[in-house]
């Protein structure tokens, strides 16, 4: 039995008589081409009006169609991305053959940053509006992205010093070496002395980084400074201390669609929840939520002013732990039923601290027998 023949590139071939015939009914682009048209572009600070004089330029449609093509499809190359709008039949039917230059593509992504996050609220509410997010819940988790900053430009207070003794020592190693080719024929397989002189530019090179960088850290009163990329830390990540940022997402629990994200130079998850639960409260259109998140953010301080906010904050407990305990100060302030069913903070942290339950606290995941016997432990179960 033979292979599997393929055409024969001399016959003649009947091609489809429009370029929307290469492309399915169900294919994901006349998605994003649907989504993108319905867009007001103006609105979402993109240049939507033409230049008047000049060559034309493209149409921030078409770019942004391919902005979210790129990231459906794993793309981040600008230069790959003109060339896949050369050859790529999806893209030539989605932006009519129109080809931009990797420039401009480039170009698109850093002129209109603010633009394409107003688009991504707009496809959450499109989402919303279809009725495929939960406003039950979220799942609220951190990832570190690497940021643009080599490792060699991060330096951090606790090895500076460290390292410029280092190289202080290396550079008086290798000016003693530098004496001796001086002084007596170099023997074989030993470097010459151009080749320790330029040790000795770099190291002298490093040194001025170091010392910089270590000035600069006195001066603004930082741990840590990264030159490149001033905004990023260094964070622990799978592939050890790296300069990077801290994207916290929030994912609502039905169909798992992204509804919230932001990106800090936090290290640690530690003081991010009530922000996390207030950005995906504020995309869903809601007062109150659950927000599920791992032991990273089990701050007892955070948890307990998401469940004054009347949000339920769904963590793991301390190792060891059943339940999580709040400890208040004693008050013998006397408490009204008007204040129990207040939803004003202050109001509710004085019953609390009065060793009374508020109504907006009392729920399924909470045990208060403890706190109406002693008056000073607030006591919430989470499962």
């Amino acid at each position: 039995m033979g292979y599997i023949q393929g055409a024969n590139r001399n016959q003649v071939i009947l091609f489809p008589d429009t370029l929307d015939d290469y492309v399915e009914t169900d294919n994901e682009v006349r998605v994003i081409d649907a989504f993108v048209e319905s867009l007001n572009v103006g609105e979402l600070r993109f240049k939507a009006e033409p230049a008047k004089e000049g060559r034309p330029g493209y149409d921030p449609r078409d770019m942004l169609k391919l902005y979210v093509y790129a990231y459906l499809n794993h793309i981040r190359s600008s230069r790959r991305l003109q060339k896949e709008a050369r050859r790529n039949v999806e893209l030539m039917w989605l932006l009519k053959k129109v080809v931009p230059d990797f420039r401009c593509i480039s170009d698109f992504r850093k002129d209109n940053a603010k633009a394409i996050k107003e688009v991504f609220k707009s496809f959450v509410k499109l989402c919303d509006k279809a009725e495929l997010l939960s406003h039950e819940s979220v799942v609220i988790d951190g990832s570190k992205f690497r940021a643009v900053n080599a490792d060699n430009k991060s330096y951090a207070s606790s090895n500076v010093s460290k390292v410029l003794k280092d190289i202080d020592e290396k550079i008086d190693e290798y000016m003693k070496e530098l004496d001796e080719c001086d002084k007596v024929e170099a023997k074989p397989g030993a470097l010459e002395k151009e080749d320790i002189s330029g040790i000795l530019d770099y190291l002298e090179r490093r040194k001025k980084q170091l010392t910089d960088a270590l000035a600069q850290l006195e001066s603004c009163g930082e741990n840590q400074v990264c030159t490149t990329d001033p905004e990023c830390r260094l964070m622990k990540t799978r592939d050890g201390i790296r300069p990077s940022f801290n994207v916290q997402t929030a994912v609502e629990s039905e169909n798992h669609i992204i509804v919230n994200y932001d990106v800090t130079d936090k290290c640690v998850d530690w003081n991010l929840l009530q922000k996390g639960i207030e950005g995906a409260k504020k995309a869903l259109g809601v007062k109150n939520i659950e927000g599920i998140v791992d032991r990273g953010y089990s701050n007892g301080d955070e948890i307990f002013q998401c469940l004054l906010n009347g949000d339920t904050p769904t963590t793991f407990p301390n190792k060891g732990e059943k339940c999580r305990i709040f400890r208040f100060r004693k008050i013998d302030d006397a408490i009204t039923k008007e204040m129990l069913t207040s939803n004003d903070k202050h109001v509710l942290m004085k019953c609390v601290s009065a060793g009374v339950l508020p109504e907006v606290l009392k729920r399924d995941d909470i045990e208060d027998g403890d706190l109406q016997k002693t008056r000073e432990r607030f006591r919430t179960l989470f499962e």
